[in-house]
């Protein structure tokens, strides 16, 4: 049996929201190529520290794998459905801004 995960706009119902369904994957790549070139940056030590036990390993494993250590890390994930930017809400106030 095939799956197809996909996610929906939140706010479905408001303006602003064009009702497409986002294929998962492209999500969810978007945003560990984006944790990984910011754990990269000057100054973000904080980021380093909490994902270093998935370093190494969270390119192999399944994006469902990565779920519960990622929710513990990211507040948020915003996507532009429009222009297809994804933006990031991390948790903490170390971290507390978009990516």
């Amino acid at each position: 049996e095939r799956r197809y995960r996909y996610y929906l706009c939140r706010a479905r119902d408001q303006e602003g929201c064009s009702g497409q369904s986002l294929a998962a994957d492209v999500i969810e790549n978007s945003v560990l190529e984006q944790l990984d070139q910011l754990a990269r940056q000057p100054g973000r030590s904080q980021l380093r520290k909490r994902l270093k036990p998935l370093r190494g390993t969270w390119r192999s494993q399944s994006p469902g794998d990565l779920l519960e250590p990622l929710r513990a890390l990211i507040a948020r994930v915003s996507c532009d459905a429009a222009s297809g930017a994804v933006s990031i809400r991390f948790r903490g106030a170390a971290e507390k801004r978009d990516a």
